[in-house]
Formats: structure tokens, sequence, C-alpha cells
């Protein structure tokens, strides 16, 4: 009994799409560039005066994250302002943004510039948002970057 030849396209699977174009994901980059610099400035002069150790502890990490988040917020607003989105999902957005991110930075913000000494914990907090502050902007930037210039994630 001979066998029966299969379809090449059954047997081809597709392949993933990017999740972003690669020209948003170096624009969401670029932007966090210039976010980045001054830690690696504050990195070089306490590795150069034998106090490397600190740069967890400095509160340059609790100011940067509230502007991180809210740049993003307003580059959000403004992008889709004049598109038709669901406007409740996007509001959605913004908020759970403001509720889990932005307040407990500001909030963390407060004790580390009250706080005689910055504890392990808050610092660890601290970089954490931080860190959660830099993927939601480079996500973000990078989703809003295809929807300005309406890119297809798979052309360069």
């Amino acid at each position: 009994m001979p066998k029966e030849s299969q379809s090449t396209d059954a047997i081809v699977k597709e392949t993933p799409k990017p999740m972003f174009s690669q020209n948003a994901k170096l624009a969401a980059f670029s932007d966090l560039c210039f976010v980045l610099l001054p830690f690696i400035v504050i990195s070089i002069i306490l590795i150069f005066t034998g106090r490397w150790h600190e740069v967890l502890y400095v509160p340059e990490w609790s100011i940067a994250t509230p502007v991180v988040v809210g740049q993003t917020i307003s580059r959000m607003v403004s992008s889709i302002a004049n598109r038709s989105v669901v406007k409740e999902g996007v509001v959605f957005v913004i908020c759970a943004v403001i509720v889990f991110l932005l307040v407990p930075s500001l909030i963390i913000l407060g004790f580390v510039l009250e706080a005689p000494k910055v504890t392990t914990g808050l610092a660890v907090t601290q970089i954490a948002l931080f860190l959660a502050g830099v993927v939601l902007s480079f996500i973000m930037n990078s989703l809003l970057f295809d929807i300005e210039h309406e890119s297809d994630p798979q052309k360069p």
C-alpha cells in the first residue's frame, strides 16, 4: 500500500511573529539609554571612590522611577488621544500603572529621602520598582511606536 504524500503546507509551521518591530525596540531602548546614563555615571564615581557597594542605596533610583512611569503615561495618552481605541482599556491600564507602580514608587521615595540610613529592604524595593518602570516603559514605548507608525511587527 503506497504511502500518501502529505502536503508540505500542512507540515511547515508558521514562524511566530515578533511582538514589536525592530525600529520600535530601537526607539524604546534609545529612550531608556538616557534614563540609565546617570546611573552609569553614579556607578563609575562610587567605584572610583571605593564605595561601589552603595550604588543600590542611592535615592536616585526612587527619583527616576516616577519620572520614567510619568513619561510613559504621558506618551500613552498623547499617542492614543486621537485614535479610535477602547477607552476603557486604556483607562484601566493607566489606573493600574498609577496604583501599582507610580504611587508605591513615590511612597518609597519619601521613605528613602526621610530615612537616616537606607535599609536593604528599601534599597531592594526601590530597585525592583525602577526595573518594573523600565520594563513598562520599554514595552509601552515599543507598542506605541508601532501604533504611531502603523508598522507591521514583521517589517524591520
